[in-house]
């Protein structure tokens, strides 16, 4: 992943990563089959997997505010997510099934270029 980032920089990767999980839990979502849920989920696996430590990279390089308050933020968010995010998936997935959590999620995942996007600008303007 640091060889990544050093070639790209990070907000393209944090992009990267955003796609991958969005693509990944689309495929999950329209193609139930095994191979493509399976190369779905490792879609998943791959943009998560380079995304959390991005976020804590950023954290620590925080102008905004000092990088203990910054890291105490993200993980208190991720925590929220942690406990959140499995009772909004099956609550979703009971009443409407689980190809509409994972299009949801899918959904979501696309908030990240967003993210990237403001926190790009606001980082060029500090």
């Amino acid at each position: 992943g640091d060889r990544l980032i050093a070639k790209f920089g990070i907000y393209a990767m944090l992009s990267a990563s955003g796609l991958l999980l969005a693509t990944g839990f689309l495929l999950v979502a329209t193609l139930p089959f095994v191979i493509t849920a399976a190369t779905g989920f490792l879609l998943i696996g791959a943009g998560d997997a380079m995304l959390v430590p991005m976020i804590y990279m950023l954290a620590a390089q925080s102008t905004k505010m000092t990088s203990h308050y910054a890291l105490q933020a993200v993980t208190m968010t991720g925590y929220t997510g942690f406990l959140i995010g499995p009772l909004f998936v099956g609550n979703v997935s009971q009443h409407w099934g689980m190809s509409t959590a994972f299009l949801l999620l899918s959904g979501s995942s696309l908030l990240i270029l967003l993210l990237t996007r403001r926190v790009k600008k606001l980082a060029v303007t500090a």
